[in-house]
């Protein structure tokens, strides 16, 4: 090859096996255009998605085959990455929010019927737990860049031009997507395989290629990535002593749990409701066997119940016959005194 120089062809990339039958009816270009437009009416882009998405299902049937007998993984980076542009597309114009919501979720709607968890492509999901967005592009952008390197090595080694011109492409892929889901917050993942175990931070990872994890794609294989978010701690955590690492799922679980600012959990406050009846009925029973109380409940009943004041009559008149009943009676008392 010498010093020839190459310009690059973005359908020859590896990554973009599939893109070309998928989007060969599509001009998605055509999208941004509208979306961009200042006055950016709703009516218009629907119009736009109701005609795009029987193009693309035609694409999608040209693919799927391909895709079952290959490598479904990839066809399900590919679906997931254009939802997630055409998404990025829409968030990002000057539509009011209200109707940025009603598109998103009728492409949104139309996608899951017709290419997430249906027919051959059962395995395709498409995730709708916080950062999953950000999640699905991780993955797609390493194991694109990484095919693509490989790629690109093998036929172009030493190409600096290539290689610049490559990080341009990069750079125009992302750009939609990363404008909606990078926040002001320094949000860090955790890539994980078992071999490699690599921590981000999400808006550097796309931005530069010389990321230490760009050099390790001899151990990322198809299917055995998984990401997480790695929870930051505040200053108040600090603090406390807060674990750094844990994962999104953890802090999910954490989220949901009562409010710190109480220190009685639920449970602890039934533990203190039943404790406080049942020393109460024990007080009042108490009272009421060895204390005067008793002797008052009885004549105050006895004042509006003729039958038991009858029955009290008797039985102080059968204690005054048996001296040694009334002794023992007296006894009782004042040992209870």
């Amino acid at each position: 090859m010498g010093n020839v120089l190459y310009d690059l062809n973005e359908d020859d990339l590896p990554s973009n096996v599939f893109k070309k039958k998928l989007l060969q009816r599509i001009n998605i270009s055509e999208l941004e255009v509208k979306c961009n437009d200042d006055r950016c009416e709703q009516s218009n882009i629907e119009n736009y998605l109701r005609q795009l998405n029987p193009n693309l299902y035609y694409g999608y049937h040209g693919i799927k085959s391909q895709c079952v007998t290959t490598n479904v993984y990839k066809c399900c980076r590919n679906l997931n990455y254009y939802l997630d542009l055409i998404v990025g597309y829409i968030r990002s114009s000057k539509c009011r929010v209200t109707d940025k919501d009603d598109l998103v979720k009728f492409i949104e709607n139309h996608w899951r019927d017709n290419y997430f968890n249906t027919g051959k492509l059962n395995e395709c999901k498409r995730e709708k737990d916080k950062y999953s967005t950000e999640k699905r592009c991780i993955l797609k952008h390493l194991y694109d860049y990484c095919e693509d390197k490989n790629y690109l090595e093998a036929r172009f080694p030493n190409d600096e031009k290539l290689s610049s011109q490559y990080n341009d492409y990069l750079q125009k892929k992302w750009n939609t997507i990363l404008k909606y889901t990078i926040s002001k917050e320094n949000i860090k993942f955790s890539i994980n395989n078992g071999d490699l175990k690599e921590d981000i931070t999400y808006r550097d990872f796309f931005l530069k290629t010389d990321e230490s994890i760009f050099n390790k794609c001899h151990l990322i294989k198809e299917g055995n990535l998984t990401v997480s978010h790695i929870n930051i701690k505040t200053a108040d955590e600090e603090l406390t002593g807060s674990d750094q690492g844990n994962t999104f799922e953890q802090s999910q679980y954490q989220a949901i749990q009562p409010d710190s600012g109480s220190s009685i959990s639920p449970r602890m406050e039934i533990f203190l409701s039943v404790g406080i009846t049942l020393c109460s009925i024990l007080t009042f029973f108490i009272l009421y066997k060895f204390s005067p109380l008793r002797s008052y409940l009885h004549s105050y009943i006895g004042k509006y119940n003729p039958m038991e004041k009858n029955f009290n009559d008797n039985e102080s008149y059968q204690l005054m016959e048996d001296y040694e009943s009334k002794e023992h009676f007296v006894q009782y008392h004042s040992l209870s005194h």
